[in-house]
């Protein structure tokens, strides 16, 4: 979405976004996470619920009488692009945990600003349910299994290597996205990936650890770099991404659009929803195949909280 296409109040809050972005040097989870909430007040500012100065003047729009109206409308599900369609009768409440984040980032802003001014956040989301070793080993033996076309063949072989990659590592999406190719030992052995500690100090320091993989995550990652070689044969410039797309697809809207080749490095929202959508399909076909299956958790987050251990080779300060 272009500065232009967006109410004023709105443009202003991006604006100040980026610049707040710059400056903390955000990790790329929180910088689209700030992106997303702007594109979603940009939505609630389209409806007529909004209030009309709000789309105009910033200092109307950081109050919280307007965060009232906008977080009724998100968490209503009305800010979502599909359930503002007038063809969608369904409308699926926003969860606790977007809700955060939207809060989240309002305060920043208003932090950022030093305007007094503190959004409520909604509270926690109960922890949800892990991948018992059961669960894991029948993943393991229907992603193994040949699929049905070359894309779901593509996609099935992307999603084993990240599945086996999360299981060896522990990794969060953020760090999952940040993965190169350079981070592999040459005969796939082990991976280098970069944590940053959460809630240790102000600016605690990155740290680069490298995990011994596993012979069933070497195997994926052959088969999935052999894939990956042929999808970023013509996409420009860098091409070290580890997770890269499977389609063509597009960014931004109307003039703005860009198309974009297969290949290219995926963000955290799209490793998300291709992690997502292949687990769904299997939960739909695998009750045929596994008559004691109980459906998979669809997130990586709650993959990753299923790993009891890792095993580090090697542990150094990130230069």
């Amino acid at each position: 979405m272009s500065e232009q296409t967006l109410h004023p109040a709105v443009a202003r809050m991006s604006m100040l976004v980026e610049t707040l972005i710059r400056q903390e040097q955000a990790e790329k989870k929180r910088a689209a996470n700030l992106r997303w909430v702007v594109k979603d007040v940009q939505a609630a500012a389209e409806l007529d619920e909004f209030p009309e100065k709000a789309r105009t003047s910033f200092d109307d729009l950081l109050t919280l009488s307007t965060w009232g109206v906008y977080s009724d409308l998100a968490g209503a599900g009305l800010t979502r692009e599909r359930h503002r369609h007038p063809d969608h009768e369904v409308q699926v409440p926003a969860s606790n945990s977007s809700m955060r984040t939207r809060a989240t980032a309002w305060n920043a802003v208003a932090k950022f600003l030093g305007r007094p001014v503190r959004f409520p956040l909604a509270p926690k989301d109960p922890p949800k349910a892990t991948v018992a070793d059961r669960q894991r080993r029948a993943l393991t033996r229907e992603l193994s299994r040949p699929a049905h076309t070359p894309m779901s063949e593509a996609g099935r072989v992307r999603t084993l290597a990240m599945y086996g990659v999360i299981l060896d590592t522990r990794a969060r999406s953020g760090e999952l996205v940040e993965m190169t190719t350079h981070a592999l030992a040459p005969d796939l052995s082990t991976i280098s990936l970069i944590r940053r500690p959460q809630g240790v100090g102000e600016a605690p320091l990155p740290i680069v650890e490298t995990i011994r993989l596993s012979q069933f995550t070497r195997a994926a990652l052959r088969a999935w770099l052999d894939i990956r070689a042929e999808r970023i044969e013509f996409v420009e410039g860098t091409k070290d991404a580890l997770w890269v797309s499977l389609r063509n697809n597009h960014s931004g809207q109307g003039h703005g659009m860009r198309r974009r080749p297969s290949g290219m490095p995926l963000q955290i929202r799209g490793l998300e929803r291709a992690y997502s959508r292949a687990i769904s399909q299997l939960n739909r076909d695998m009750p045929e195949k596994e008559s004691a299956w109980t459906p998979l958790p669809r997130t990586v987050e709650q993959l990753r909280r299923s790993v009891k251990k890792i095993e580090i080779v090697r542990l150094d300060l990130a230069a």
